[in-house]
Order: C-alpha cells, then structure tokens, then sequence
C-alpha cells in the first residue's frame, strides 16, 4: 500500500477522533468524549492512520529516543522548548504517536481531550514546532500535530471557538513551519450542545 499524503493523514487524524467519540457513547450509554480518558482519542488515531496505509505507528514514544532515532540530536541536552520534564520520574517524557515512514520518522501527534482555553496547547505546540525546526538541514520530521475533541453548550458559536485555537495556534508558525489546520464537521446534539474534532499540524517547510 502506497503511504498516505498528508491531507489524508490529517483528515485520518479527524476520523479517529470521530470514532472515538461515537466508540464512548456506545461504552457508556451516551456519555461524550471529553469524560472519556485522553488514551482512547490516541488508541482510535492510531487505528485510523493504520487502517489508511500509514507503515509504522509507535505510542508513547520518548521524546529523546525520538530525537535520536530522527538523527537530529546534536551535542548536549535536548533544548527546553523540545524537552517535556516528567515530575514523577525525572526523565523526558514521551510523544503520544511517532510515526514512521517506511525506515524515516516522519511526524508526530499530541492529543489532548479538550483543552480548556487556548494557553492549555501552549507547551504542545511549542514543542512540537521547535521540534520540527530544529537542525532543520538534516530534519526528516515533516509534519506535527495538535489533536484534540472539543465541544460547547448549544447557545455558544462553537465555530468562533475553535476559529480562536486556530488563531492561537498561527502565533507559532516558524520561517520553516507553517499551520495547516483541518477542522472537522459540526455534530449538533440539540440543547446538549455541538461538538467538533480539530487536527492543528504543522508543516515543515
């Protein structure tokens, strides 16, 4: 199977959401995704990206290892803007889903459940930009993605909201790396309110 491009990648990335959400309903009698653990919106990406050719998908994978597998660590530590610090063990943290092209890293995905403001993705899409535009002559990463499911009460314009992700997301672009954004469809559940999945990624350019 050819692998994906990244249009499809993201719009995977969107459907995954969508079947995670539509997978906890079912678990729980009606319940929506952002009572669900963040795990099971990771666990669905990952199927999706399988099931449209993606050749290789790691989850959890450690942020340093990743560098190194990447070929993109250079002398010393890691740069803060990269490193996420773990309080409980000390150590770098971990990237939800690497994935792979063939033998070559080519993106990585942060998922959130549903992020409560706009300065909640800020450590993510730091991380995730710095990564893409560091040591860029010898960077095989192309893409990196903020995902996450968001939802507002009926009488809000859940549109506008996610439009001001957006607009905050677009403050981090990079002379390398540039938003690309894909927004999933509106799903209306009348007074209990709407619902979308949001795909933030960024391209290295």
């Amino acid at each position: 199977m050819t692998t994906p491009n990244l249009p499809t990648v993201f719009q995977a990335v969107i459907h995954g959401i969508e079947n995670a959400f539509a997978q906890y309903q079912e678990w729980s009698g009606g319940e929506w995704l952002h009572q669900a653990p963040e795990y099971l919106q990771t666990v669905e990406i990952a199927r999706e990206l399988k099931r449209i050719g993606t050749p290789f998908i790691e989850l959890e994978k450690s942020v340093s290892d990743s560098i190194v597998q990447a070929g993109i660590k250079g002398p010393g530590p890691l740069p803060k803007s990269i490193a996420r610090s773990s309080k409980d063990s000390g150590k770098s943290g971990a990237f939800d889903l690497f994935i792979w092209k063939e033998e070559t890293p080519w993106g990585i995905i942060e998922v959130k459940r549903q992020p409560n403001g706009t300065t909640e993705l800020a450590s993510d899409l730091t991380r995730t930009t710095s990564l893409l535009a560091h040591r860029a002559d010898n960077n095989p990463l192309e893409f990196g993605i903020s995902a996450f499911f968001f939802s507002a009460p009926w009488k809000d314009n859940i549109d506008a909201l996610v439009q001001s992700y957006v607009d905050f997301a677009s403050g981090y672009e990079m002379d390398s790396v540039s938003l690309s954004p894909m927004i999933g469809k509106t799903h209306n559940a009348g007074e209990d309110g709407s619902w979308k999945a949001v795909c933030l990624a960024y391209i290295r350019k």
